[in-house]
């Protein structure tokens, strides 16, 4: 058994935080409460659906004619990211991950229709419209994604 798998096993078992606290970070007390890594984004505060949607569509379209060229495509699979953002707005969904999972997987189900003229995938406009929607919403994105339009 490799020394990660090893670990992971001790850990699920508690003996990791348990001999950390106990001899090797004696001034520490670990706590047995699960922390979670990633912080959920949440959209409550856009709240009309179809604007936002309309909004994140027109600025897919900017991105892309920008990136690449002024594609019909572009507005094509835009549509149908603003589709899915108020498809799971209605359907109560506001974690922006909720919203990029909807959009990237609408868009591959249906990839045939974008794939000939397309130079991304759906899961790069999945990612720019969780970007935008984070930026949107007021919340820090990151740094190392595509300027927002």
């Amino acid at each position: 058994m490799d020394l990660f798998r090893l670990f992971c096993s001790l850990l699920i078992l508690g003996q990791v935080s348990s001999l950390l606290s106990s001899t090797l970070l004696p001034t520490r007390r670990w706590s047995p409460t699960p922390l979670h890594a990633v912080e959920t984004v949440s959209l409550t505060t856009l709240e009309n659906h179809e604007e936002e949607g309309t909004l994140m569509a027109e600025s897919i379209v900017k991105w892309l004619d920008d990136e690449w060229m002024p594609q019909d495509v572009h507005v094509r699979m835009a549509d149908s990211a603003k589709q899915s953002y108020i498809s799971c707005r209605e359907e109560g969904h506001d974690d922006v991950m909720d919203i990029l999972m909807a959009i990237s997987t609408d868009l591959d189900l249906n990839w045939a229709e974008y794939d000939a003229d397309a130079f991304v995938n759906a899961w790069d406009i999945g990612n720019y419209a969780a970007d935008y929607l984070i930026q949107r919403s007021g919340n820090e994105g990151c740094e190392c994604s595509s300027p927002i339009h």
